[in-house]
């Protein structure tokens, strides 16, 4: 297919980044920064997302090498095609993983506060006919709808300060009486929220301006940490850090300190939008995931994997049988995930390096 019929604009690739990483994850980020680093939490997050800049740089400066390739080809191309396919599987399950996360959380969320008599799998199988729908009509489609959601997202944050009234700034004062040990344990907690912008891994050859991606991927996590740790701040300053700790959803017990003229339940209102939210991260991960799979079965267009991929991340989804165990998903992903997706990026660039692969430079000879 024409290259230019998938090129994503830098407001696309933007939104893409916006729609990956804010999800369900939110919910609960000022619980898990509260519980290791108390008061300074919100400056967790700064560090938490310094270190997402970091990652974004080495993601970068991978995918530049090989400008017109995805993760599996530069996996096949640097490692082989046995070890090659090996770390793109790994990568494929890794992004399946974190889509079923994104929708289990949202789905208990769902079921405590709003939808509490409705059974859950009604609830996985309409996310998930939404999400394979949008992933299987292409990286372009995805794009203008991810548009269209973070535009809606400014807006949910708009509805998101109506407990200011109740905010006390001595909730969060003395700042860095916790100590840096505190708060770079709670940096480690919160990168889980920053997941979802290695997506880049697939979607670099699809972006008309390469040049900007850095630049582009940059503003949006810095961004996405400035939304985080605002979040935190409010969450802190309206309910206090010793509250926060205790709730299980901190931010929904916060939206609820709030109200509108023409709705008493702001964590209601804000839930009903964040759905598209939460669809939009799954649909940019299970596409990374069947994009992939096509690719690296040769196949030209991806839609057969979308429609057969989607009891995995289901299996995902469903497989917790707790709430305890839902966190114990989350902080599997967040922790072990994120560290194989930085192992592989890290051993596909000192292979290329040693062996001298460079797409650019072969281009120029």
């Amino acid at each position: 297919m024409a290259a230019n019929k998938f090129e994503l604009t830098d407001y696309q690739w933007f939104a893409v980044i916006v729609c990956a990483v804010l999800g369900a994850g939110i919910t609960i980020l000022p619980r898990t920064v509260a519980i290791s680093a108390g008061r300074d939490g919100w400056l967790s997050i700064i560090l938490a997302g310094a270190g997402a800049c970091l990652f974004a740089l080495l993601l970068w400066l991978l995918c530049r090498k090989f400008p017109t390739k995805t993760l599996p080809e530069i996996s096949v191309a640097v490692l082989g095609r046995l070890l090659g396919t090996a770390v793109s599987v790994l990568y494929i399950l890794y992004a399946f993983v974190l889509a079923g996360a994104i929708m289990r959380v949202f789905v208990e969320i769902i079921d405590t506060w709003v939808l509490i008599w409705t059974p859950d799998y009604v609830f996985y199988l309409l996310l998930l006919g939404v999400t394979v729908y949008v992933a299987r009509m292409g990286a372009t489609t995805l794009a203008r709808l991810m548009e269209i959601i973070t535009l809606l997202t400014v807006v949910v944050f708009l509805i998101w300060l109506t407990p200011l009234g109740e905010f006390n700034s001595l909730h969060l004062l003395p700042v860095g009486a916790e100590g840096v040990v505190a708060i770079a344990e709670g940096a480690l907690e919160a990168f889980f929220s920053f997941l979802g912008f290695e997506a880049l891994l697939v979607f670099y050859p699809l972006i008309a301006n390469q040049q900007k991606v850095l630049k582009v991927t940059l503003i949006a996590l810095v961004f996405i940490t400035l939304l985080y740790a605002g979040n935190v701040i409010l969450t802190f300053g309206v309910l206090g850090v010793e509250h926060t700790m205790l709730q299980k959803w901190p931010v929904i017990s916060y939206l609820r300190v709030g109200s509108l003229p023409f709705a008493r339940r702001v964590d209601t209102v804000v839930l009903f939008f964040w759905t598209a939210q939460i669809m939009g991260g799954a649909a940019v991960q299970y596409f990374a995931g069947t994009y992939s799979l096509a690719v690296l079965t040769g196949r030209r267009f991806h839609d057969i994997w979308t429609l057969a991929c989607w009891p995995a991340v289901f299996l995902v989804a469903a497989a917790p049988q707790s709430l305890g165990q839902v966190f114990k998903v989350v902080d599997l992903v967040g922790r072990w995930g994120g560290a194989l997706v930085l192992g592989i990026v890290l051993l596909l660039l000192a292979v290329a390096q040693v062996r001298g692969l460079d797409e650019r430079g072969e281009s120029a000879k």
